[in-house]
């Protein structure tokens, strides 16, 4: 598969046997899309950051994925991530560096207590999904993304109220 110098999207769904990406998976240079859908992924190798034109990271139901790499915000063309039923438990702050990221999805992950509290500085995050997530408070700087249309929290564990400055 590495020999596919110019594959752009990757979809690995429904294997529960693989629980590792090979670390030689950063040669597929011209990927701009890796989904993974109900695997047993237990990490992200190193090598994922040295894809260039990287859009768009999806981990569904990765259900044993429960740390992101500190250094995430290396994927600097990134739009897009999606880590829905996972059980990630905090996101590295590095993901305040993701200056394109438009789509941000928590959904379900219900081991993620908090956001990093620069999440304000994603300018151009339209969409962040946190439903059902364990989050207890959303950080202040929330206030911050002027490019947020959609911003979708029920059935959430926020024990404090919105903040103030919110819309």
């Amino acid at each position: 598969i590495f020999k596919l110098k110019h594959l752009k999207s990757l979809k690995l769904n429904y294997l529960r046997l693989v629980e590792r990406l090979p670390e030689d998976i950063g040669h597929l240079e011209c990927l701009e899309e890796l989904s993974l859908l109900i695997t047993n992924i237990k990490h992200l190798p190193d090598s994922i950051y040295m894809f260039k034109h990287r859009k768009s990271l999806k981990l569904r139901l990765c259900l044993l994925l429960e740390k992101l790499p500190e250094n995430l915000g290396l994927l600097k063309h990134l739009e897009e991530l999606a880590l829905s039923c996972t059980n990630v438990k905090h996101l590295p702050d590095s993901i305040c560096m993701l200056k394109h990221l438009k789509y941000l999805e928590l959904y379900h992950c219900s081991l993620l207590e908090k956001l990093p509290h620069d999440l304000g500085r994603l300018e151009h995050l339209e969409e962040l999904h946190l439903s059902k997530a364990e989050i207890k408070h959303l950080p202040g700087s929330i206030c911050m993304l002027k490019s947020l249309k959609y911003l979708k929290i029920y059935d959430c564990s926020l024990h404090e109220k919105l903040p103030e400055d919110l819309g």
